[in-house]
């Protein structure tokens, strides 16, 4: 073959190669902007959860002496890496100690404190980390820099641990410190109590608290409460508080069912016994007085008669009789009399006035009637 025929049928190939290709660019579909926006999507998703870590609560993470001798200064930013790690889990947001002015991690002055709180940090964690051997004492505390009662503790001990299992375990404790931080505290339970009749006098575990309606705060737990209303029976009601629960009493109590009054007691009239008394007296004396005589109609005139009456013993049970009887109405008639005078005297007397007041002011008063008459 001739190297001009070679050379012709090279160039020929290569033209048809051009061909096609420019025809395959001419023919490719081009992407929508709705598919390029999709495209971009991820990288939008990825800053919007990097601004959204942004927004967390910031942390910054200072070390501190403890008992122990403190690990080596490689082991140190190790484990601060794994407490940052930790953190960040939980949604903190960590800020350098170099950058608020913490030199080298570790608080060693006074105004450290102040330096962290100028930098308007939500909340600092202290490290207290030591070592000896292959044994690390781990102990974390977060704590508000605006309130520092308000703490989360992480402590542990790692016998025979090496560096990265002490890692793992500060990662994991300090991911739990923040979620009871960020939790908003629980309210105490409150008690609502209504009644019927409304105005009962309201007892909370042996305390008076008011009168019905009540509203009030209670302690968790089980509590007594006992109702009272003049003209009602008491009522006892027990409840069981727990946190962030209102609880709503309704007690309805039931009226006193007055006991039927006992019938008057007979009042013995002494005017009675008198009337009776008298003339069995009067019999007593006429008995004694015929006693030893002759029966009527034994007169001269009639021949005389042989017995005598005798009288003495119906005499003298009469007698007793109506003297007894005499001196029990008598007795019932002056009891009246001065059981009258006292009601009287009652009425007149101011109110509040003792038996012993009111005996004091008979006498003033006929201590005055006796000087008047003299």
């Amino acid at each position: 073959m001739r190297p001009e025929a070679s050379k012709g049928r090279a160039l020929l190939a290569s033209l048809v190669a051009l061909t096609l290709a420019s025809s395959a660019q001419a023919q490719a579909p081009t992407l929508p902007a709705e598919a390029m926006a999709r495209v971009t999507q991820p990288e939008k998703a990825e800053e919007s959860v990097g601004a959204a870590k942004v927004l967390g609560p910031s942390v910054v993470i200072v070390g501190r002496r403890g008992d122990g001798a403190p690990p080596p200064r490689a082991a140190v930013d190790d484990l601060h890496a794994s407490i940052a790690e930790g953190l960040a889990r939980s949604g903190a947001r960590i800020v350098d100690a170099e950058e608020v002015g913490v030199r080298g991690g570790t608080c060693m002055d006074g105004g450290c404190v102040d330096r962290l709180r100028e930098a308007e940090l939500d909340y600092v964690l202290w490290a207290v980390l030591s070592a000896s051997d292959r044994d690390y004492t781990l102990a974390l505390r977060l704590e508000r820099l605006d309130d520092p009662e308000q703490a989360s503790v992480f402590a542990e001990r790692c016998a025979l641990c090496g560096l990265a299992e002490a890692c793992e375990r500060l990662e994991e404790g300090a991911s739990g410190l923040l979620a009871p931080l960020s939790a908003e505290p629980e309210e105490a339970p409150r008690l609502g109590l209504t009644t019927e009749p409304s105005g009962a006098r309201v007892v909370v575990d042996g305390e008076f608290v008011g009168r019905s309606p009540v509203e009030r705060v209670l302690s968790p737990g089980t509590h007594r409460i006992e109702v009272s209303a003049a003209g009602y029976l008491d009522k006892v009601h027990v409840v069981e508080a727990e946190l962030s629960r209102r609880l709503e009493v309704g007690l309805s109590l039931s009226r006193v069912t007055p006991a039927p009054l006992p019938p008057p007691a007979p009042r013995l009239n002494g005017w009675i016994p008198i009337g009776v008394g008298v003339p069995m007296l009067a019999g007593g004396v006429v008995l004694a007085a015929v006693d030893g005589r002759p029966p009527l109609g034994c007169g001269a005139e009639s021949g005389g008669c042989e017995g005598r009456l005798e009288t003495s013993w119906p005499a003298a049970g009469m007698l007793v009789a109506g003297a007894a009887l005499t001196t029990l109405g008598a007795v019932l008639v002056h009891q009246l009399r001065r059981s009258r005078r006292s009601k009287a005297a009652a009425k007149r007397a101011p109110r509040g006035a003792t038996p012993a007041e009111m005996t004091k002011t008979k006498k003033t008063k006929k201590t005055k009637n006796t000087k008047k008459k003299s």
